[in-house]
């Protein structure tokens, strides 16, 4: 059964629930420092009930931390967390740790490429499944045209790597496609902030590779976290 942290704003789904592992926003609006978040969780895992599942997040500095495969006997499955999440943090950067998939070693996550729009985030926890080759995972996150997944095992048999386009179906629907291999490796979030003086109504803008972020920030000021670098991209 899932729980929650900090009056409830964020919400930890377990590798017992359909193999999710995630930790994500619940709440309405507001934003938490990295540190707080970090600090709630380990007051979460401190408890007997919560030891097999492994810590979330790890402190490198007061102001850098990882996510994922956290503890030395937390080898397969690390914890994941998604971009609507993050931007509801602050005052922090953030990496991944150990989400590169390695057949046969460590089940990781992947990034899949797909055609057709009807897979949603209402899916996120179901079972998702490639229909001609049949590898299987969990929906992790949906992000436009790509779909994060967390196979159901190390094995080859699921490394969602077919190169044609088929049909994979999740939560009942089935007409969306993957059209090429999957990607896996690491997520980094860099923690972007402005300093010194600013006039009243000033607009941060933020390209990246060359195109301008859609802004989830306020005028003014900003401390908020931004991926740099997506699933080793």
């Amino acid at each position: 059964m899932s729980s929650s942290v900090l009056s409830g704003d964020f919400t930890v789904y377990y590798l017992s629930e359909t193999r999710q592992k995630r930790i994500v926003w619940s709440g309405t609006t507001g934003t938490y420092s990295v540190r707080e978040l970090y600090i709630a969780l380990q007051d979460l895992f401190d408890e007997s009930t919560q030891m097999d599942d492994g810590v979330p997040i790890n402190a490198i500095t007061p102001t850098e931390y990882q996510i994922g495969l956290i503890d030395l006997d937390d080898q397969q499955d690390p914890w994941y967390i998604d971009v609507t999440t993050t931007q509801h943090l602050y005052g922090g950067g953030l990496v991944s740790k150990d989400y590169t998939r390695v057949a046969t070693f460590r089940t990781g996550i992947v990034l899949v490429k797909r055609s057709g729009t009807s897979i949603t985030n209402s899916d996120v926890g179901y079972t998702i499944t490639h229909t001609v080759d049949g590898d299987t995972g969990t929906l992790l996150y949906v992000n436009g045209e790509y779909l994060c997944i967390r196979p159901t095992d190390n094995t080859s048999a699921n490394n969602w790597d077919s190169t044609g386009t088929a049909n994979i179906s999740c939560n009942g629907k089935t007409t969306d496609s993957q059209i090429e291999a999957a990607t896996t490796g690491g997520t980094t979030w860099a923690n972007i902030y402005t300093i010194g003086t600013l006039a009243s109504g000033t607009e941060i803008y933020i390209i990246q590779a060359g195109t301008k972020i859609t802004a989830w920030w306020p005028s003014g000021h900003i401390d908020i976290l931004q991926r740099i670098v997506i699933q080793g991209t």
